[in-house]
């Protein structure tokens, strides 16, 4: 994974990735993330909405269930990382000129459009085969997440918050998933305390949270 993550610090779409790591999100979930979702100042992110292709169109949706709706305190390195996303995207849209289709999107193409999420995989694997790594899923990322979280000492219902499972059982399930090359030393990150999360109130603590490798 780091071999991996080493060769991803460079690319476009290290940001997407490391949410992704970091917060456990969703492939449509990550994809469909704007930005008055993210506050940068209190370093919290809210999942509200997903990006799938449905009926041969890309569509923004609800998430996976009422659980999957959530807020999540961002540790300190994913703050810092999508600061640095947000100077990138000023860069490209200037690039872009009367090109760029305004969506208000975190991650999008050069243009501003919706990222085609099975473009996700295929340049995952690109990033996989140039790193001289074993190919792994970005979805793999949601369960190393989990697994931080757990070898970090989280009780199994506050890894479910973070995730936005329906269920500890689905939690659980995802924690003995292969660990899909994660180290398990423990990833340094920092976030805002509260008590466990409902809608609009996020979770985190100073001790519990995955950062970035």
């Amino acid at each position: 994974m780091r071999a991996a993550w080493k060769a991803a610090r460079d690319d476009r779409w290290y940001a997407l990735y490391s949410v992704a790591l970091a917060l456990g999100l969703r492939r449509g979930e990550a994809l469909a993330l704007r930005w008055v979702d993210v506050d940068l100042v209190d370093n919290v992110l809210r999942v509200r909405q997903s990006l799938q292709r449905t009926g041969g169109e890309l569509r923004f949706g609800p998430v996976k269930t009422d659980g999957s709706e959530r807020a999540v305190a961002l540790p300190l390195s994913l703050v810092d990382v999508l600061r640095g996303h947000r100077a990138l995207q000023r860069t490209e849209r200037e690039a872009a000129g009367d090109r760029w289709q305004e969506h208000g999107l975190l991650f999008t193409t050069k243009i501003g459009t919706p990222i085609e999420p099975r473009n996700i995989n295929r340049h995952f694997d690109q990033l996989c085969e140039r790193a001289g790594v074993r190919r792994i899923r970005v979805h793999d990322l949601r369960h190393s997440c989990a697994t931080l979280l757990y070898d970090q000492g989280v009780p199994l219902e506050r890894i479910q918050d973070v995730l936005g499972h329906s269920s500890p059982t689905v939690t659980k399930s995802s924690t003995w998933r292969r660990r899909v090359g994660c180290s398990r030393t423990r990833w340094t990150g920092s976030a805002s305390s509260s008590t466990r999360r409902r809608r609009g109130q996020p979770w985190g603590s100073e001790r519990s949270r995955a950062g970035l490798p």
